[in-house]
């Protein structure tokens, strides 16, 4: 069955016509409750959606039968109707599998133009992203390693060799992977997607080509409506998505009816509508009146700043209402720790749609970083970690600050637990000044043990058994202690014990 793509000036609005068009299969089978899967790019975009849907003209309050989907969601929901559901790994144990296997690769000196930086967490990253960006343009590790013409990317395609095999030999898959193996269901001739009576695609505005081949698939079995903006409103990304669209329904031989766009346009401010017309294209910044305002600002808290003085004027002379004035933003993480801050400090009633990232609590942040700690202890981190209000290893300030000096002035970087110990063994040896400086040193070195052996997790535990572990080294919070739980709690796991 044939898919249909709606094309539409960006000053149309799509997802109206993609309401409309939902309604329309639902009304034409009233009692049958017909199934209709939505397809949307961000969460945000499904509650605007299921929002619209209950305020239609139609008379419908409830509706039934409406499944909404990102890709990701619909690669695992693909999956469990194929009866072979992905085991999928998360992406904080992704990462730790790659330290793990960049880490055997460069004590193997597999990788010696990385060998300098193959073990920072920024590397581990980036790699992670090529990967995800590989996956998504269905590049095998092998056709990678062909395309290779440095040592850069013959390492890198070791890299992603190696984590691939290490995910197929234990049965799990990537984010991305999943795509790979819904699409490959998809492809088998016994493949069946029954009982959907409706896919609509909305709010996208390119997609990789496993997407693209992904819907190509899925119109084999259900009647599939795509809206995208007409190629000339979005140049290079709207021809890019439509042909790959167009290429994706060839290669899978199913028709691909192309249908423009109709529907009456939004009324809108004139900034606005010109706004929708030029943003993606190269026009110079033209306005009717200051409904639209172009801000240069040195830095965010500058950009936040000028915004919320706009507001808190908007609020006190202009008497607008809070509920009236929408703040958007595209990234909430860059944007979030200032936009709270300089509304407590301007005093503004601000409803935060987001709230914080759980790592960006200082707790939970400190608690992530003396996670990470261990095996390889970096100098810096561990005495960020010492000096910590959150922590009390039972270290006072003076060692703590004689621990800095022993490590700067052997340019001591990082090593293991007995590396340490080792470091202030040594100093105790070069500098054997009195017998209290001696004492002084023996104390920090056991107490320096304990901390490292406490926040060290257990060897060869499994995932229950690290959980545990970690559940452990919070402690519990029994509401009678003046001070913070999981202050006392790493206190007591990490202070060496009278015995010592």
């Amino acid at each position: 069955m044939p898919s249909t793509l709606y094309l539409a000036p960006v000053n149309i609005d799509k997802t109206e016509f993609a309401l409309q068009r939902l309604a329309a299969v639902l009304r034409r089978q009233p009692a049958a409750f017909p199934r209709v899967w939505v397809l949307l790019a961000t969460r945000r975009q499904e509650w605007s959606f299921r929002q619209r849907l209950t305020e239609l003209a139609d008379g419908g309050a409830v509706y039934f039968n409406i499944e909404f989907f990102n890709f990701y969601r619909l690669y695992a929901r693909l999956l469990n109707i194929s009866g072979a559901p992905a085991r999928k790994i998360q992406p904080a144990t992704r990462l730790s599998l790659l330290s793990r296997l960049t880490a055997e690769m460069q004590a193997a000196d597999e990788l010696p133009y990385f060998q300098k930086i193959a073990a920072t967490p920024g590397f581990i990253a980036v790699t992670a992203r090529l990967i995800d960006e590989l996956k998504q343009n269905r590049i095998q590790p092998a056709q990678f390693a062909a395309a290779a013409q440095s040592d850069k990317d013959r390492e890198l395609a070791r890299i992603y060799q190696r984590y691939q095999d290490t995910l197929q030999q234990h049965q799990l898959v990537d984010i991305e992977g999943a795509g790979w193996l819904a699409l490959e269901m998809l492809r088998r001739p016994e493949a069946t997607v029954s009982g959907i009576d409706r896919l609509l695609v909305d709010g996208y505005d390119q997609f990789t080509p496993v997407q693209a081949e992904l819907l190509a698939q899925l119109a084999r079995h259900i009647p599939t409506e795509i809206t995208l903006a007409s190629r000339t409103e979005q140049a290079r990304r709207s021809q890019r998505a439509q042909a790959q669209l167009a290429e994706a329904h060839r290669a899978a031989q199913v028709a691909l009816d192309i249908a423009p766009l109709k529907a009456a346009p939004r009324r809108r401010h004139p900034d606005l509508e010109r706004l929708g017309r030029q943003i993606f294209q190269n026009h110079p910044p033209a306005r009717q009146s200051d409904a639209i305002q172009l801000l240069a600002m040195p830095s965010i808290v500058e950009e936040v700043r000028a915004v919320l003085r706009d507001v808190k004027r908007r609020l006190l002379l202009d008497a607008a209402a809070p509920e009236d004035i929408l703040i958007a933003i595209r990234n909430w993480g860059l944007y979030a720790p200032h936009i709270a801050s300089e509304g407590q400090h301007c005093e503004l009633p601000l409803l935060l749609h987001h709230q914080p990232a759980s790592h960006s609590i200082p707790v939970i942040a400190l608690l992530i970083d003396l996670l990470e700690l261990a095996p390889d202890f970096r100098r810096r981190d561990v005495l960020d970690v010492l000096r910590s209000p959150y922590i009390d290893a039972g270290l006072s300030a003076d060692e703590i600050d004689r621990l800095d000096r022993i490590t700067a002035e052997q340019q001591f970087l990082r090593g293991t637990k007995d590396d340490w110990l080792a470091a202030v063994e040594s100093a105790q040896i070069a500098q054997p000044a009195t017998a209290d400086a001696t004492a002084g040193d023996a104390t920090l070195g056991e107490r320096l043990r304990a901390f490292f052996e406490g926040i060290t997790p257990p060897a060869d535990a499994d995932a229950t058994a690290c959980a545990q572990w970690v559940e452990g080294l919070i402690g519990s919070d029994d509401g009678d202690r003046e001070s913070d739980a999981f202050t006392l709690h790493i206190a007591r796991r990490i202070q060496p014990t009278e015995e010592s």
